[in-house]
């Protein structure tokens, strides 16, 4: 049984290596487009504050995955899928399968933004981004980031950590709106500005133009802001163009059944780009448990996967979600 893994993030890697354990005999190729190992991206922000070293955010070689019976193909575009056929085409080469996963993830959403510098916004999902954001605190000394849920904070952060002056953005009139009230976040954002960290609520920032060595952004309310460089943290998008150009359904993402079935025969979703339930979890750990439950149904281990109430974290020094939650 050929089982074709698109994405060596969380889902697809997880999804592999736990198949590969329940059924030893299969034959598992991962097709990934980064050159990297499958590296941590819920640690990356404290790679780019300097709290991490970058070998350390490596989890799972090539190497590692080979001695598993894991064929991991890098720096592979997939130019097509043909769920007909049961056929796809990465550079060029086509490849067959009997199941094909679709662990594509999701990207990072920038919003719509005018100006000569909207295409210098800098985004913080992938390895190379943190990268660029390590260069751009070595030379730059203060930063806009867009957006005050988890993800802009905790970016936020990882900024103030190397000596940037940073404002965050938030177009809700308060800090993490998909967790908190307003006594709860107001409480969050006391702590965060004593830390050193500055907020505009309720705004959203509509140009960016390039201005000497930095920029300066113009709010909706007219307002201007200089900052070195600027971060879009406004949230996720799924990964779904490819099954969408192949006839799949797709509604805000790739749309799953009980056993990560898409609407075409073979061929499955899951982890950020999956639609389950209705549901777009967009969390590691949410990631991690359905790609143990696909290699289980995949396996013949179980027939269908009842997704878990996830609780997303802050993972930012000092607070303590739970206790401001009342948990």
């Amino acid at each position: 049984m050929e089982t074709i893994i698109i994405g060596n993030g969380p889902a697809g890697y997880f999804t592999a290596t736990k198949l590969a354990e329940l059924d030893p005999a299969g034959k598992i190729t991962i097709l990934e487009r980064e050159k990297e190992p499958f590296y941590a991206k819920i640690r990356l922000s404290d790679y780019v504050a300097g709290k991490l070293e970058r070998e350390k955010l490596y989890l799972g070689t090539a190497e590692a995955l080979e001695k598993k019976g894991i064929r991991l193909v890098q720096g592979k575009d997939i130019d097509s899928l043909d769920t007909g056929r049961k056929a796809l085409k990465a550079d060029g080469a086509e490849w067959t399968y009997d199941r094909l996963v679709l662990a594509t993830g999701s990207k990072a959403f920038i919003p719509p933004v005018n100006g000569t510098g909207a295409a210098d916004i800098q985004t913080l999902r992938r390895l190379s981004d943190a990268d660029r954001l390590r260069d751009c605190c070595a030379s730059k000394t203060s930063a806009l980031v867009m957006g005050g849920g988890l993800l802009g904070l905790e970016a936020a952060w990882a900024l103030k950590e190397r000596g940037v002056q940073v404002t965050v953005v938030e177009f809700f009139p308060r800090l993490l709106p998909r967790q908190l009230n307003e006594e709860q976040a107001a409480r969050v954002q006391v702590l965060l500005e004593k830390a050193g960290l500055r907020f505009i609520l309720g705004r959203t920032v509509a140009s960016v133009d390039k201005k000497g060595t930095g920029y300066e952004a113009v709010l909706d309310n007219g307002e201007c802001l200089e900052a070195g460089f600027v971060l879009a943290s406004a949230g996720v998008r799924p990964e779904v163009n490819l099954a969408k150009d192949a006839g799949i359904e797709v509604n805000k993402g790739i749309v799953v059944n009980e056993r990560f079935e898409t609407s075409a025969p073979g061929v499955y979703a899951v982890g950020d780009c999956a639609e389950s339930e209705g549901k777009l979890f967009g969390l590691w750990i949410a990631a991690t448990t359905q790609a143990n439950g696909l290699a289980k149904i995949l396996a013949g281990k179980a027939d269908r996967f009842e997704n878990l109430n996830y609780e997303p974290i802050l993972k930012i020094p000092g607070i303590d979600m739970k206790a401001i939650l009342g948990n």
